[in-house]
């Protein structure tokens, strides 16, 4: 009986880590815009690392894929992950930028 009560507890803990992960790194409807210097940061992390990205951009659209090409200092080229479009992104465009995995896109679309 005593064994149960911390495999619960660490149970319960696990899933308060969980559901506040989720809630950080959740893009939600309106979030707070990424300073300058950040989006940059995170535009060259995907672009050097390959990683999937979700970019919102200032008219609040989403372009999603991976960032193919730096073009210049604050120029990037974005393929999306599910076709053969490019889209080119401008740093001064960006709003919010988020690592996803495809996973978490296919459960979206779902």
């Amino acid at each position: 009986m005593d064994i149960k009560k911390p495999n619960r507890t660490i149970s319960r803990v696990e899933q308060s880590i969980g559901a506040g992960a989720k809630r950080f790194f959740a893009m939600e409807d309106d979030p707070i815009s990424m300073p300058r210097w950040q989006s940059a940061l995170f535009l060259e992390k995907a672009y050097a690392e390959h990683l999937l990205v979700a970019v919102r951009l200032g008219s609040h659209d989403v372009a999603t894929g991976y960032v193919q090409h730096k073009l210049s200092s604050n120029t990037y080229l974005l393929q999306s992950w599910q076709s053969n479009v490019a889209q080119i992104i401008r740093l001064q465009q960006c709003e919010f930028v988020q690592r996803l995995t495809e996973q978490e896109l296919e459960a979206a679309q779902a």
